[in-house]
């Protein structure tokens, strides 16, 4: 480790909860090779750091991807039969990423700054600091002109599950990523008290 580390230190700017000292001494680290133009998002995935690292080089808090009971239970229902005849990759992908990869609650457990069906959101664009405001929704609730996004699409999936504050990665048809903040959520059902059949 470089001398020099503790001083490159002071510059971290973090937003990490529940985060033992080895993963802020790390994320620490991370911070520190993004600014040494080396690797960041990279470092932080292979040590499972609670964290990211955004185009500026700032470390941003992320959390497990949270997801209500009822909208892991309406995925499993509209996308089986689509996975099963395989039309849909995205389909057994956002399967897949249910199944392993959330934290699947009780609707009145989900905490109002993260983003479940039905919700309204924006959203920043970090290369070009355009914000969009859209709602992720079911693949049949789509409405362009009302900007209601499917969560089957690239950045339907990227905000689902996730919370305001948080920087997330759209992958793109072309094989591209693009870099987002969620900024602001104007409605969540479950916030709102909405019963959903």
């Amino acid at each position: 480790m470089r001398t020099g580390l503790a001083v490159s230190v002071v510059v971290v700017k973090c937003a990490l909860r529940q985060a033992s000292l080895l993963h802020r001494l790390l994320a620490a680290i991370c911070l520190y090779q993004t600014s040494a133009g080396t690797c960041s998002k990279q470092f932080a995935a292979s040590h499972n750091l609670p964290v990211s690292c955004n185009q500026k080089g700032t470390i941003v808090r992320t959390t497990q991807p949270t997801v209500t009971e009822l909208d892991a239970a309406r995925i499993r229902e509209f996308a089986g039969p689509l996975h099963g005849f395989g039309r849909m990759p995205a389909v057994g992908d956002l399967l897949e990423w249910v199944a392993t990869e959330t934290d699947v609650v009780p609707s009145d457990r989900i905490a109002p700054d993260v983003v479940t069906m039905g919700s309204t959101v924006s959203f920043m664009e970090v290369g070009t600091r355009a914000v969009f405001r859209v709602s992720v929704v079911h693949p049949v609730d789509v409405s362009i002109e009302e900007r209601r996004i499917s969560v089957l699409s690239p950045v339907g999936r990227a905000l689902f599950g996730r919370r305001v504050g948080e920087f997330t990665t759209v992958e793109m048809p072309d094989g591209g990523e693009r870099e987002i903040e969620i900024r602001t959520m104007h409605y969540q059902p479950e916030a709102a008290g909405v019963p959903r059949p």
